[in-house]
């Protein structure tokens, strides 16, 4: 039997708390049947668990992704095991199986299950952040008929802290020497009720459970998630059949089957996507993950669809619309995307578009440091934001001088996707522009410092060496400092002294 051994920090700013996939909340703790039908299989039960005795800080507040692997390797998710302070019926998850050999997967889900990413200012564009949970263990235990395995969740020196900075807080959790570790277990140690059949593996044993049951999953209420997240792990889903389901409408389009379809990199999807961006009968639930798909595959051949749904009537549609527009980097879209800058409606329900008015402004980096970033969502909570940042994304020297007129904006959000997208631009009047905003808010200053540390030529030394000696900013001063030997060390010219 395999014991897995391994060390960990997990930091976290967290405005709001999501789950990576289906996590039942029906019964507790999490009691699954996969052997098909009633009668005559040989099985036994398999527990996953926070060992009973186990003792946390009293922040302690983690969950633990259950996986299973099928005979045929299939990756099949199970839920989550809540581990907090106290262990209680939530932190386990049990399984009714047929005898046989298994693989447990344990993951970590991220902190949010809406879109969220990083500006990466070297490569001037957002970077979307892995939703994918995050691996920590695997572990495979045999099974025998009648027979109760546990596998306990184990690791030493639990510690938690937290910081709470306006409505959001910063979560930090260490431990070490995680482990999967088997054990027998006992009949006591099951629940006295019937485990609930596991939706992909009614009517159909868990040996022949194959790529087009997961398909037809998708159409069942019950095992639509299971069957997503069962997709997302397959190297090549079975595209037809969820073609003729999205254009039947017996599969409805969501976010992790889109990033199913994007993931294959198949051209025919963008047909099946347009068609569904195209169809208003269709929930904007399904034509947003539909624009943000075609925005990530790239085909020119979406464009259309994506150019009339700037005037769809859903905000969070029009707003994948715009961001996919400027990742297509098709001629002719600027218009299109200045009109757009227009559609000031902001989004007023939704956890997407809370957050960014919740979280903090802006994460700064050292310029040791790979990538100076902001964490935000994805999208914005407004389209003219997402289309002034696909004017940046576009690559169209047509989109500067609007870039440069976004730079005067009252709003400061404004100013600053403006700022950060038009470092994806060359030419005098750029450089003007970045130079011109060094007298801006703080956070303003501070952007146009860096991109004028990979823009800036021998005119800006000045005035970056007045910033590293006089601006009330420390972070400011600092990336001043950076900025101007960054520049010299290209021009190889030496600093000028500081004045008597």
């Amino acid at each position: 039997m395999k014991v897995l051994s391994s060390w960990l920090i997990l930091i976290v700013a967290i405005p709001l708390i999501g789950v990576a996939g289906p996590a039942p909340q029906e019964e507790k703790p999490t009691y699954w049947s996969l052997v098909a039908g009633t009668g005559g299989v040989p099985s036994g039960h398999l527990i996953v668990r926070i060992p009973p005795g186990r003792v946390a800080p009293s922040e302690w507040d983690l969950k633990w992704f259950v996986s299973i692997y099928t005979p045929k390797g299939l990756r099949l998710p199970l839920g989550c095991i809540e581990d907090g302070e106290r262990v209680g019926d939530a932190s386990q998850v049990i399984l009714k199986l047929p005898s046989g050999t298994y693989t447990i997967e344990i993951t970590r889900p991220p902190p949010s299950n809406k879109p969220m990413g990083v500006f990466d200012f070297e490569k001037g564009k957002w970077i979307p952040s892995d939703q994918e949970a995050i691996f920590v263990g695997k572990v495979s235990v045999p099974l025998q008929e009648n027979q109760v395995q546990i596998i306990s969740i184990t690791y030493r020196n639990p510690q938690a802290m937290s910081k709470k900075e306006g409505n959001s807080t910063t979560h930090l959790y260490t431990w070490d020497n995680f482990s999967l570790v088997p054990s027998g277990g006992r009949a006591a140690d099951l629940p006295q009720k019937d485990p609930k059949p596991y939706p992909l593996t009614q009517g159909i044993s868990l040996e022949a459970l194959d790529r087009t049951q997961l398909v037809a999953g998708l159409k069942i209420k019950e095992g639509r998630e299971f069957a997503e997240m069962a997709l997302l792990h397959l190297q090549q889903p079975p595209l037809e059949p969820i073609f003729a389901g999205l254009s039947d409408k017996s599969i409805t389009l969501s976010w992790p089957l889109a990033r199913v379809l994007v993931n294959t990199r198949d051209a025919r999807a963008v047909s099946a996507l347009a068609g569904v961006l195209q169809d208003r009968s269709n929930e904007a639930q399904g034509r947003a993950p539909a624009a943000w798909a075609l925005g990530e595959l790239g085909d020119a051949r979406g464009l259309e669809a994506l150019k009339a749904a700037l005037h769809d009537p859903d905000i969070m549609v029009r707003n994948y619309s715009v961001l996919a527009l400027g990742q297509l980097k098709a001629p002719g879209v600027v218009p299109f995307l200045v009109e757009a800058t227009r559609d000031t409606e902001g989004y007023t329900g939704g956890e997407v578009f809370v957050t960014l008015v919740e979280s903090p402004g802006i994460y700064y980096l050292t310029e040791n440091q790979s990538a100076l970033f902001a964490i935000k969502p994805i999208p914005s909570f407004t389209v003219r934001i997402n289309a002034i940042y696909a004017l940046g994304q576009v690559g169209d020297p047509g989109a500067v001088d609007y870039l440069i007129g976004f730079l005067a904006d009252e709003d400061s959000q404004v100013r600053l996707v403006a700022l950060q997208v038009l470092g994806n631009y060359d030419g005098p009047k750029v450089l003007e522009a970045l130079k011109s905003k060094l007298i801006d808010q703080q956070s303003v200053r501070f952007i146009a410092v860096h991109l004028l540390a990979k823009r800036g030529d021998a005119s800006v030394l000045d005035s970056l060496d007045k910033l590293a000696r006089h601006d009330p900013d420390a972070l400011v001063r600092e990336a001043a400092t950076g900025a101007a030997t960054r520049i010299r060390k290209r021009l190889q010219r030496p600093p000028r002294p500081a004045p008597k």
